[in-house]
């Protein structure tokens, strides 16, 4: 009976990660003493112990679960700075958010964008549905937010580059093939929410033309630009 099973495969589970110290056996262990409640996970010393000796024998999801147990945001960035360039993707979303608000590195969106770039490459071959939804839904609330003039990091709209903003544009365009990749490989079930904020992305950037235009002429009002009807 499956009841009956648990205890045993919870034990062996146990056997492979304590005593035989096996790094994928670990991770899965520390995962199941993470759906323990009763403890923060944070503050959970057998999970953090069981990551970190993992993450020393070269487990890639290891060493990313450290970053929750970093003792500064600082700390947390070299974490996921060190995954990231070792192509985990969620490492790379997450790198993305980190240059975009500044989080443990000075801030710097042409960073934020070149990782959200590299995140979603290939991203219809990577992890699960659980990672894959979580990637987009990341990258495309942080795209959003960059754009937003009531945000803490300023009125960006006003000082994204033709550069910029043809990356934006790009990693926007990503991110609707993503979410197609995502709906032929598992469901459309819970994406129509991304629809709304690439349309809101696109609107955006569009807007921003319009007003960088605006502000050129009223820098340089004798550069000969006229508006159009």
């Amino acid at each position: 009976m499956p009841e009956n099973d648990k205890p045993s495969d919870s034990h062996e589970l146990f056997q492979k990660a304590m005593v035989d110290k096996d790094p994928d056996s670990m991770v899965e262990y520390a995962e199941l003493l993470g759906k323990d409640n009763s403890v923060l996970f944070q503050d959970n010393f057998e999970i953090k112990g069981l990551y970190t000796t993992a993450a020393s024998m070269g487990h890639l999801e290891a060493l990313y679960m450290t970053h929750f147990f970093a003792s500064d945001a600082e700390e947390q960035f070299k974490i996921l700075l060190q995954c990231a360039e070792q192509g985990l993707k969620k490492a790379q979303a997450k790198i993305g958010e980190n240059f975009l608000r500044g989080n443990g590195v000075e801030k710097d969106i042409n960073s934020a964008l070149k990782w959200w770039k590299n995140a979603l490459q290939d991203l219809d071959t990577y992890g699960d549905r659980k990672a894959h939804f979580k990637i987009l839904s990341e990258i495309s609330n942080s795209l959003l937010d960059a754009l937003k003039t009531d945000h803490d990091y300023g009125d960006m709209r006003l000082h994204v580059t033709s550069e910029i903003k043809n990356e934006m544009n790009t990693i926007n365009k990503m991110l609707i093939q993503a979410k197609a990749q995502y709906d032929q490989l598992y469901s459309s079930e819970g994406t129509k929410v991304f629809m709304d904020r690439f349309i809101s992305i696109a609107g955006m950037l569009q807007i921003d033309e319009v007003m960088r235009q605006e502000n050129d002429l009223d820098s340089n009002p004798k550069s000969g630009y006229e508006p159009t009807n």
